[in-house]
C-alpha cells in the first residue's frame, strides 16, 4: 500500500471519527466504497485524476489531512480533517 493510498484511507477514517464524535451521520462516509474510491484516486498512476493529499504531521503522526483535486487550474477540497487527539491544539483551531 502506498503512502498516498494510506493517506486517502486515513482521511476517511479520521473524518468518520470526527462525524461520530459530533453525533452526526454521514451516509457517504458510512459507505465502504468511499474509502476504496479515495484510496484508488489518491494513487492513480495509469489515469491520474489530479488528487492531492496534504498532510500535517507531528512526531511521525498525521495531525491533519486534506484531500483535494486539481482540474483546469482550479483546486477543489474534498475532505479536510484533523485527528481528534489534536482537537484542542492550534491545528484544529485553524481548520474549524
Amino acid at each position: 500500500m502506498s503512502s498516498g493510498q494510506r493517506a486517502g484511507e486515513l482521511a476517511v477514517s479520521l473524518k468518520r471519527a470526527w462525524v461520530k464524535h459530533r453525533g452526526l451521520v454521514s451516509r457517504a462516509l458510512s459507505n465502504p466504497a468511499k474509502r476504496n474510491f479515495l484510496a484508488s484516486v489518491t494513487t492513480a498512476a495509469d489515469r491520474p485524476v489530479g488528487a492531492i493529499v496534504t498532510s500535517l504531521e507531528t512526531r511521525g503522526e498525521a495531525a491533519a489531512l486534506e484531500v483535494a483535486f486539481d482540474c483546469k487550474g482550479r483546486r477543489t477540497v474534498h475532505i479536510i480533517v484533523y485527528a481528534l487527539k489534536f482537537e484542542r491544539t492550534s491545528v484544529a483551531q485553524a481548520l474549524d
